[in-house]
């Protein structure tokens, strides 16, 4: 590894960047040629995990000892900080891409919910120019299901429930739901835990919908209009 220069040297200055990719030099040391290698070895997705440790110990091992194990030692210590300043990086331009992707995806959405609204008023289902077409379709699918915020899952018939058992031996819901009703006593005897705890209420959604089709009425619960949405062509 080349020594630090003076102050004075000419060649007091930011190395070039490295030809092994994402790699970035620390300003205070030279990493050499064959750890570079390493480090393009490292990123390199073809090489398994257990060929790359084994290139880093034969590196490590060849370095012997004294003076020379102190300089691969520092070159070692500055890729290292190099990764962290890489991986620091990336981390800031994906939360700032992210970012900008949300604001993008917010402001589509705005101009598309916009321009469905306005045709919705004024009863238009298509407009046309030279070059772009929007158009309102209705939307495919089963009709979405509403449920009201007071809607309790307990409340509901047993039939319209899904009921399952945080327990940590395999236990059928059903096994549990009938021991519960039948026998709450034994339930707290073999288990030794009150019931309430042990069970969490779900509505069955597909047992709901198939109620609300046949045309039975659930309070609180109901089927939705399908909607529409408005497509570019």
């Amino acid at each position: 590894m080349d020594s630090i220069p003076d102050n004075d040297s000419p060649d007091n200055e930011l190395p070039p960047e490295p030809v092994s990719g994402s790699v970035l030099f620390h300003p205070l040391f030279r990493i050499g040629h064959e750890l570079l290698e390493i480090a393009a070895h490292l990123e390199d997705e073809k090489f398994d995990n257990a060929s790359k440790e084994l290139v880093i110990h034969r590196y490590l091992e060849a370095t012997g000892g004294g003076e020379k194990l102190r300089a691969t030692i520092d070159e070692y210590g500055a890729l290292y900080q190099s990764y962290c300043y890489d991986e620091t990086t990336c981390d800031r331009e994906i939360d700032r891409l992210t970012t900008r992707r949300d604001r993008v995806r917010a402001a589509r959405k705005r101009l598309v919910d916009a321009l469905q609204s306005f045709l919705q008023q004024a009863g238009i289902k298509k407009v046309q120019g030279d070059i772009f077409t929007f158009q309102r379709y209705a939307n495919g699918g089963q009709k979405p299901i509403r449920v009201a915020d007071w809607v309790r899952p307990r409340d509901l018939q047993p039939e319209l429930q899904k009921v399952s058992a945080r327990l940590a031996g395999p236990v059928w819901d059903r096994i549990v739901r009938d021991l519960l009703q039948t026998d709450p006593d034994l339930w707290r005897e073999l288990t030794g835990t009150p019931a309430e705890p042990a069970i969490d209420y779900n509505i069955d959604m597909q047992a709901v919908r198939a109620r609300l089709e046949f045309g039975d009425v659930i309070p609180g619960i109901t089927l939705d209009e399908r909607g529409e949405h408005v497509r570019l062509k």
